[in-house]
């Protein structure tokens, strides 16, 4: 059995956090620096010099004939390790030192261990008990596609309206965008849904052509009483018809607008379940109450959404989705200064991680650890996280927009710039978050009319970013009264703005570049 990195970073944070692992703090960082050094490829330079240096402050003339430190803890160390795996005989994998060497081993523990549940246990203190059968099977919205009629008169268009119908479910499915069940009616188990309560939306649509131009309609339906939510048409000279071309075309912008994390749909199902408390909701609705709160980034609809996805995953542990979004919550909770839970950051580093371990194909997942590399300003980790999800194929209009605000503010700000009108190009329906970055990107350049667009477009009105980048607009547009507003309107939202500016400045705009103009 292979032994991931991540598997062994997750192992580490286990048995680090475990109060039967009860060495001091200088012995956890000295594990903790073993392993580190280990995953990062450069354990062959592990040495007493190196250990003595780095963890245990000595100078740069230690001698270890002289200091047996390293020696003396290496041996405390072990035995701590032998007396944690004596009593988790089922943690997944083990770490160990053997005598001789600094250089820990890492081999596979018990093969069926990956408790889930008692990890989430471990890290938020939920009590899992009662959920250790297995992951919850949820009762997903369905979502039924129907081919388009043609109604052209021309059968030749017949293949489109089936082909139309395969490149969405392949784009739906192959993004991973929206957590729904979607199921083509011309399958055997579409027939089964077809009229029946269990389907919660229907994409039907036509094709009209005329002596010049040929016209595709896909229509979004609410199946239990068949409204209409969502119509959208597509045109085509018929002299520059590409049908392959003009097929993938409306696929991919269809399924964007649709299945998108903020689409169509997302925003319907938000609206419903805004209604509902925290504790009616199912693993489901939580995940809905995390995309209300994205989108508003406002305090009251955060501890809705805390409340939920803890409710959520109580229910079902195994839910790599909810890991995800739980750890996005705790990692604003730091970046937003709201500071409701102690060692927020770390929590959500560990959740993130849970996630990737659970369902390594998860985007949301990685996403979310990519959040929180950003937030604690590890540029280099970040980077390779960044790169490796781009490698991914079909990514969504808010994973690019996600992707590129990371970019800009960390990185490349040219870059990060496309990637986000990547992402709302195929669907302009994403939080005002994203804004910051054209924000910032015009600001920078003195383009004050434009940054000020891109303010009315944050539309947060409850949160401190508002009126900071109002402060900043108005300053450069030379309109101190309105300065003065948004000033009051600031230390309205945050009166402890002064005491924590550089927690909120720093942890989203990442670089000191972008700090200093603010």
């Amino acid at each position: 059995m292979e032994i991931t990195a991540e598997q062994v970073r997750l192992q580490l944070d286990r048995l680090l956090r475990s109060p039967d692992f009860a060495a001091s703090a200088r012995l956890k960082d000295f594990l903790r620096y073993v392993c580190d050094e280990t995953l990062q490829g450069q354990g062959d330079q592990i040495k007493a010099y190196s250990i003595a240096v780095t963890v245990f402050g000595r100078s740069e003339n230690f001698d270890p004939m002289l200091d047996p430190i390293v020696r003396v803890e290496a041996g405390k160390l072990r035995k701590f390790l032998e007396r944690y795996y004596l009593i988790h005989t089922n943690d997944p994998v083990i770490i160990q030192i053997p005598i001789g060497t600094y250089i820990p081993v890492f081999t596979p523990g018990n093969p069926g261990s990956e408790t889930w549940a008692s990890d989430l246990e471990s890290i938020l203190q939920i009590d899992a008990k009662s959920v250790t059968g297995g992951p919850v099977q949820e009762t997903l919205p369905v979502l039924l596609l129907v081919p388009p009629l043609n109604l052209s008169g021309n059968s030749g268009y017949d293949q489109l309206s089936v082909g139309l119908i395969e490149d969405m479910l392949m784009y739906m499915r192959g993004t991973r965008m929206l957590d729904i069940r979607v199921i083509p009616s011309s399958s055997r188990e579409g027939d089964e849904y077809i009229n029946t309560a269990a389907t919660g939306f229907i994409i039907h649509g036509k094709i009209q052509a005329s002596q010049s131009q040929i016209r595709v309609y896909i229509s979004l339906a609410r199946a239990r009483d068949n409204s209409r939510l969502w119509t959208e048409k597509y045109s085509c000279p018929l002299s520059s018809l590409d049908i392959i071309e003009f097929q993938e075309q409306i696929a991919r912008r269809a399924s964007s607008l649709l299945m998108d994390n903020y689409g169509v749909i997302s925003q319907y199902l938000m609206r419903e379940v805004s209604y509902l408390s925290t504790t009616e909701i199912d693993p489901y609705d939580a995940s809905l109450y995390s995309k209300i709160w994205e989108l508003t980034l406002d305090w009251t609809n955060f501890n809705h959404a805390l409340q939920a996805e803890e409710f959520g995953l109580k229910a079902d542990p195994y839910n790599p989705h909810l890991m995800a979004e739980l750890s996005h919550l705790y990692t604003a909770d730091y970046q937003f200064a709201f500071n409701q839970m102690p060692d927020n950051l770390d929590i959500g580093m560990d959740l993130a991680k849970l996630a990737i371990a659970r369902d390594k194909k998860a985007i949301p997942a990685h996403l979310a650890l990519a959040r929180n590399l950003f937030v604690r300003g590890s540029k280099l980790a970040l980077e390779k996280k960044i790169n490796l999800v781009l490698e991914k194929d079909y990514l969504s209009p808010h994973a690019y927009c996600t992707l590129g605000f990371f970019t800009g503010m960390a990185l490349d700000m040219e870059r990060g710039m496309q990637l986000i009108e990547q992402g709302f190009g195929l669907n302009p329906l994403q939080p005002g978050y994203f804004n910051l970055l054209p924000f910032f990107y015009h600001f920078k350049k003195n383009n004050y009319e434009l940054a000020l667009r891109e303010v009315m477009q944050f539309n947060a009105p409850t949160n401190v970013w508002d009126p900071i980048l109002r402060i900043l607009v108005y300053t450069g547009l030379e309109q101190p009264e309105l300065v003065q507003s948004a000033r009051n309107n600031l230390y309205y939202l945050e009166p402890e703005f002064a005491k924590k500016a550089d927690q909120i400045l720093g942890s989203t705009l990442f670089a000191q570049e972008h700090v200093r103009l603010v």
